[in-house]
């Protein structure tokens, strides 16, 4: 049986780390798009989603992801001037 701690650790430290972020981003205001799917995504679902991935990314980098939003190009162009021009 495999021994899954170090995943299981990781898990709990980036949920509790894109709470913080979302909980973030409700005290602001927050900017929602609507996808060229017409489906809203906001920046908080982005943010938190950025950070869980690359986390998963620096401990797992072999691993593949899939995500609810893995494709920028479901955004309009609003958002996607809107998120690069953000500061890093």
């Amino acid at each position: 049986m495999t021994n899954y701690e170090e995943e299981i650790s990781l898990a709990i430290s980036l949920i509790k780390n894109a709470l913080r972020i979302t909980e973030l981003f409700k005290r602001q205001v927050i900017s929602s798009y609507k996808k060229a799917d017409n489906t809203l995504v906001t920046t908080a679902d982005l943010a938190s989603q950025i950070y869980i991935v690359s986390g998963i990314k620096s401990l797992f980098p072999n691993d593949y992801i899939i995500a609810e939003e893995n494709n920028i190009q479901l955004l309009t162009g609003k958002a996607i001037s809107e998120i690069e021009a953000s500061p890093p």
